[in-house]
């Protein structure tokens, strides 16, 4: 499913903070439907990062500041489409505080 035709869609399944859990699916945030059986398009992969990007500063402070998860492993779930090693999702963590 194309998230910019159906960007209304894909918004009904927005995260609930503190705990970024899918208010409509209750699982893990980005959930199965963000996910997509595909991944994400090539030709969608910039608006995704860049949306996904501008919420990854409150998902670190819900996430690893208050809830002890590790930074990188928060970065690498916002951003599950990107593959990521511990000190890249590290430098994005430090790059986005």
């Amino acid at each position: 499913m194309s998230l910019l035709v159906n960007l209304p869609y894909y918004l009904r399944h927005s995260p609930a903070r503190p705990g970024w859990l899918c208010v409509v699916c209750n699982s893990n945030w980005p959930c199965a439907l963000w996910r997509g059986e595909d991944g994400v398009r090539e030709d969608e992969a910039d608006v995704m990062e860049r949306f996904l990007t501008s919420l990854l500063r409150e998902a670190l402070v819900d996430l690893a500041d208050e809830q002890g998860q590790s930074a990188p492993v928060v970065v690498r779930r916002i951003l599950w489409f990107k593959e990521l090693s511990d000190a890249d999702a590290t430098a994005i963590e430090r790059y986005i505080r």
